[in-house]
């Protein structure tokens, strides 16, 4: 089952993945990489990053004509969607159906309508209810400080900690503020994660250790990769489940853990790290 899409990003990337690709392609890919021993791994890495980054492309540039015609009340009006055909089909090496083409246009006006969004207090209200007194970074698993203007002189650490209210699939490209896409998280994993939509759009190809590294250079490897391995095994735990990504993240926030091997007798590389509890 596919993970369950809750934002309009989120809608178009899969949508771009069903409808704009050649389905046959990544079996076929999978099958000429074989010999890597991570044939499926970096076929599946292709289509993500490929589907996320063309998706991105459609929403920020859908967002530069909304704010170069006068912002929101300009998405959907004809000039906007003169404008946006004029990108897309010039983004585009084919011809698209027109249905297909009508639909991909409708999805990304949604997508860019979903930049527009703020957290509101009553999301907050709600988000902080969902977690109880002891709130936790959905990240990192670190606790949270849920305010610091109490605090006469706080530490580099507390201000580490500050709750924030975070976009499980980012607001620059379609993630909608909306419960479902937000989730609590510290100042270092929100502003490490910025706008990385997924786990391919991080430099996975160069993380590449020793054979059986030392604990010391595993607990060395950067936060923004850690993000990566955590957000490769959310999608894999919602597609599995049928759960949105936020759903998924939540399910390993208790598991996170230092980096470690899945395979002692193999490199440490991306495909061959975990850095969650293998329960889950």
């Amino acid at each position: 089952m596919p993970k369950r899409d809750v934002t309009a990003g989120e809608i178009l990337c899969t949508y771009i993945k069903r409808n704009l690709f050649d389905a046959n392609a990544w079996s076929e890919l999978s099958s000429s990489l074989y010999s890597t021993g991570r044939g499926e791994q970096w076929s599946e890495f292709v289509e993500e990053v490929v589907a996320t980054q063309l998706a991105c492309r459609f929403v920020t540039a859908g967002s530069s004509i909304a704010e170069s015609l006068g912002g929101k009340k300009c998405v959907g009006e004809l000039l906007f969607r003169q404008e946006m055909r004029s990108i897309t089909t010039e983004t585009m090496a084919c011809s698209l159906d027109r249905k297909i083409r009508a639909r991909l246009d409708d999805l990304i006006e949604r997508a860019v309508l979903a930049t527009y969004g703020s957290v509101s207090d009553a999301d907050k209200m709600l988000l902080r209810a969902e977690v109880g007194k002891r709130p936790r970074c959905y990240l990192c698993n670190s606790f949270l400080e849920l305010r610091l203007d109490s605090v006469l002189f706080p530490t580099d650490e507390q201000k580490k900690r500050v709750i924030e209210y975070e976009h499980v699939w980012p607001r620059a490209f379609g993630g909608d503020t909306i419960i479902d896409n937000l989730a609590l998280s510290c100042h270092d994993c929100n502003n490490r994660k910025a706008s990385y939509a997924n786990w391919s759009m991080v430099d996975i190809q160069s993380l590449v250790l020793a054979h059986n590294p030392s604990d010391e250079s595993l607990a060395k490897i950067p936060g923004l990769r850690r993000f990566a391995m955590l957000s490769y095994a959310a999608h894999r735990i919602a597609d599995k489940g049928s759960l949105s990504l936020k759903s998924a993240h939540l399910r390993l926030q208790h598991e996170v853990i230092t980096p470690k091997l899945r395979r002692t007798t193999d490199v440490a590389d991306f495909f061959n790290l975990i850095n969650y509890s293998e329960t889950v």
